[in-house]
């Protein structure tokens, strides 16, 4: 049996409550509650995103300070040095000041851009040649 959803969602989610008013200016009502604190839930969202980006860049600076021992480890050797890094990881990013995650979280984000910028710039001719032998191959 193919699954159906059973929520409704939007305008169709509002015409189907009919004749009943009261929970139509409910959701109207929550859907109005959203947009008035969207100012703080943006600022929470920015402020989320970037310190969600320092944690990646300490775990990947531990990941990467401990490369060749995990590559070495095989099996269970090798989730115990995950295991590891990863608390050790944990641990530095909880005696970080907001500062200082503030701070790593906008670097990460710096090198992330760099990285996809340079991967975007590799690809342009490699997409340009895929797209002429597509061309020429009638596709």
């Amino acid at each position: 049996m193919a699954y159906a959803p059973t929520r409704k969602r939007g305008m169709a989610r509002l015409e189907s409550y009919g004749t009943d008013m009261y929970a139509a200016i409910a959701a109207l009502n929550r859907a109005l509650g959203v947009l008035t604190a969207s100012p703080q839930w943006i600022m929470g969202s920015l402020l989320g995103n970037i310190n969600f980006a320092a944690w990646l860049g300490v775990l990947f600076d531990a990941l990467l300070a401990r490369k060749d021992s995990i590559l070495r480890a095989t099996g269970y050797d090798r989730v115990r040095e995950v295991g590891e890094t990863v608390k050790g990881a944990a641990a530095t990013y909880a005696r970080m000041s907001a500062e200082e995650k503030m701070r790593k979280g906008m670097e990460f984000i710096r090198k992330f851009t760099e990285i996809r910028a340079k991967i975007s710039e590799i690809l342009g001719p490699v997409k340009e040649v895929l797209e002429a032998m597509k061309a020429a191959a009638g596709v």
